[in-house]
């Protein structure tokens, strides 16, 4: 980068001026490479750092960009069946080069300079021209600057041991807690990353209802008429409560899977099903243990241990109470008598004696919304809009379009073209969000292969 200032480099231009002034080749041509130099301390500067600003910016949304469109392109490929592949931006490169050039008229005697050959070129003109150019200018210099960038990127694709055996682990409780708090809407979040409702019934059976927008079945068969009958047991409330309708015992215990489990995870948003960090008590002293020898006897003691902290699923009363709903203490966030009693979800009826949600792996997240997309069931998602659940203004739990216009991501794939629109994909968004988050908590320090860096190098 060049040394000096606005004011430096007004100095150095106000000496060029001073030896242009004066007579001969030599201390003119002394004033025009000190006048190059002022022009490209004065601009040069410049130049580079609003070059380097707009590529900042340019990078930004550029790398955005290829995020989104990357994120769109793997949900499609789950539509289809193939291998997703993931990339990351490693290493970002940039040059800027700087090149000055000037040319000067003296009285009719046209002076230029060659940087590169280091040698002045003259050439007289005619007397004509000498008095034309007394006439009109007796010094005269024609300075010009150029710049040139240069942009490289190295991208990586992220295929490695430590990648993939987050990405394609289930969820924990961390994570949960992780992304209900994120300001995400729940709604958005559990759609996504719970993968059944699992249910335990008072006689002990165990039920497990998918979260799988085109399984639901009546008598053993599945097509439009049998989604039609379910969506409309759904609007009748036919699935309140659990078993005491006919829909839930045989010959229909596995019919209608989906929609039993729509109807769990509205009561779980309803009922504010969030999660809590407490502290587990520490462990007290073991017992002392002894060890005897014929002529030894070693005494063993266990250190006391320091509280941990873990992630546990309750329910939110505040939410709870926005829906006319009531928290069995047991159930409820930052209760003392949290699982004391067995009656964990009076409201539901009697035959429910436990409910816990299984979560998706990320890999299987993309999996959901591909397959959402091949088989376009997207209209089955019914989010529950009542409020105060979703704030959004969506009733799209995903948008994505066969065209090509405004796109808040794009893609092209096997001839066909994907675009999630910038207008009425509000939704869509923020599932993008939350499938970015899932891939970068995928990462490991050791996934990337570089560290990523920026170098701006001014050459001439």
């Amino acid at each position: 980068m060049f040394v000096g200032g606005v004011s430096a480099g007004c100095a150095i231009f106000a000496a060029a001026v001073r030896a242009l002034r004066t007579r001969g080749h030599g201390a003119r041509l002394t004033g025009v490479l000190i006048a190059l130099a002022a022009l490209l301390g004065l601009s040069g500067c410049t130049l580079l750092e609003n070059t380097l600003s707009d590529r900042e910016t340019a990078v930004n949304v550029g790398s955005a960009s290829t995020r989104e469109d990357g994120i769109l392109l793997n949900i499609v490929r789950a539509s289809r069946s193939e291998p997703l592949n993931f990339m990351t931006l490693s290493k970002y490169n940039a040059a800027g080069t700087l090149e000055g050039s000037i040319g000067m008229t003296h009285n009719g005697d046209a002076l230029n300079y060659n940087i590169i050959n280091n040698s002045p070129i003259t050439t007289a003109t005619s007397a004509l021209a000498k008095t034309a150019s007394n006439a009109f200018v007796r010094n005269a210099f024609t300075p010009s600057v150029r710049s040139n960038t240069a942009m490289n990127f190295d991208v990586a694709p992220l295929e490695n041991q430590e990648f993939y055996t987050q990405f394609m682990s289930p969820l924990g409780l961390d994570r949960l807690n992780l992304l209900v708090n994120a300001g995400i809407p729940r709604e958005l979040v559990l759609h996504s990353i719970v993968k059944s409702a699992r249910m335990v019934h008072r006689d002990g059976r165990e039920f497990d209802y998918n979260n799988d927008p085109t399984d639901d079945r009546w008598d053993g068969e599945n097509g439009p008429d049998a989604r039609a009958h379910c969506e409309g047991l759904q609007s009748e409330n036919a699935f309140h409560r659990p078993f005491t309708h006919s829909a839930w015992d045989k010959p229909h215990i596995n019919d209608c899977n989906y929609q039993k489990f729509l109807y769990f995870l509205r009561n779980a948003l309803q009922y504010g099903m969030t999660t809590e960090v407490v502290d587990t008590p520490p462990k007290a002293l073991s017992e002392t243990a002894q060890t005897k020898t014929q002529t030894l006897t070693v005494v063993l003691t266990q250190a006391p241990q320091a509280s941990k902290q873990k992630v546990r699923l309750c329910f939110d009363r505040a939410i709870a109470a926005s829906y006319d709903k009531t928290v069995h203490g047991s159930i409820a966030c930052n209760s003392k008598a949290y699982g004391a009693s067995g009656a964990n979800y009076q409201d539901l009826g009697p035959n429910v004696r436990l409910i816990n949600p299984e979560l998706r792996s990320p890999y299987a997240i993309f999996q959901y919304y591909g397959k959402m997309l091949s088989s376009k069931t997207v209209n089955r998602v019914r989010l529950f809009d009542r409020p105060p659940m979703l704030q959004t203004g969506d009733k799209k739990i995903l948008t994505v379009k066969n065209e090509r216009g405004d796109c808040f991501a794009s893609a092209y794939h096997r001839g066909e073209s994907y675009c999630v629109p910038n207008q009425g994909a509000t939704n869509t968004k923020e599932i993008f969000t939350l499938l970015n988050v899932l891939v970068n908590l995928s990462l490991k320090a050791s996934s990337l292969p570089t560290t990523p860096s920026i170098q701006v190098a001014p050459g001439g």
